[in-house]
């Protein structure tokens, strides 16, 4: 069995975005080893005859103690294969967060939309109001929820622009930090450990033979005694 490794790392691209558009490292971990992905790479390395549990055992993501990095661990029983599935799993995974990430911006977008429009009808109302007769005291009401509304307009103009800026970068949650190269040391079996426990299975086995015929010896004399 042979294991084969790539990280990835937070996109710098992101450094000072929103953190509602970005993924949480324990999020990135669950989103790249969810059955979601695992369909994904057994669909594009074909490998009709895995099933999704089986899968799922050849590889660990797991979090760089003491960075923002993550690991991904791949065995099988050639280099090659753990190489592929390795790689595999991460460009699915960064797929996948990439499809989450603009489909959140996207939603955003649509809800800022949809509040400026609500926005826009509510300073048409109010200037309809102020254009009718009023008096001192209404028309400064109406001054003020026209001034709100028209800064709350801006604000929402604003947002909706850095959600189409964002749209259109589509920018990645991770980035490739290291894409996993094959390994020719097998990690499995480990031939220096079996030859040690063999060592002590030859030995521990020599020690009983030796006391089973001291056993026995003793055994037949006493009874040769006896007799």
């Amino acid at each position: 069995m042979v294991l084969s490794e790539s990280a990835v790392a937070p996109y710098a691209g992101l450094a000072g975005l929103d953190p509602a558009f970005t993924t949480s490292l324990a999020n990135k971990v669950e989103i790249m080893q969810s059955y979601t992905v695992l369909n994904r790479v057994i669909a594009k390395l074909g490998l009709t005859d895995w099933s999704l549990a089986y899968l799922s055992d050849q590889f660990t993501i797991e979090p760089i103690k003491g960075t923002s990095s993550i690991r991904v661990k791949a065995q099988a029983s050639s280099a090659k294969q753990a190489e592929t599935t390795a790689n595999a799993v991460v460009s699915e995974g960064i797929d996948l967060l990439k499809e989450i990430r603009l489909k959140e911006v996207q939603n955003a977008r649509n809800f800022i939309t949809n509040q400026l429009e609500m926005v826009s009808n509510t300073l048409s109302e109010l200037h309809s109001q102020s254009i009718g007769t009023v008096s001192a005291i209404e028309q400064k009401e109406l001054d003020r929820e026209i001034a709100v509304n028209e800064e709350l307009y801006i604000i929402l103009s604003q947002k909706r622009l850095e959600m189409q800026v964002l749209e259109s970068k589509r920018l990645d949650d991770v980035e490739w930090l290291q894409q996993a190269v094959a390994s020719e040391k097998p990690i499995k079996p480990n031939k220096a450990l079996n030859i040690i426990i063999a060592a002590f299975l030859a030995f521990f086995a020599g020690v009983f033979w030796v006391f089973l015929e001291q056993a026995w010896a003793n055994r037949r004399q006493t009874g040769a005694i006896s007799s």
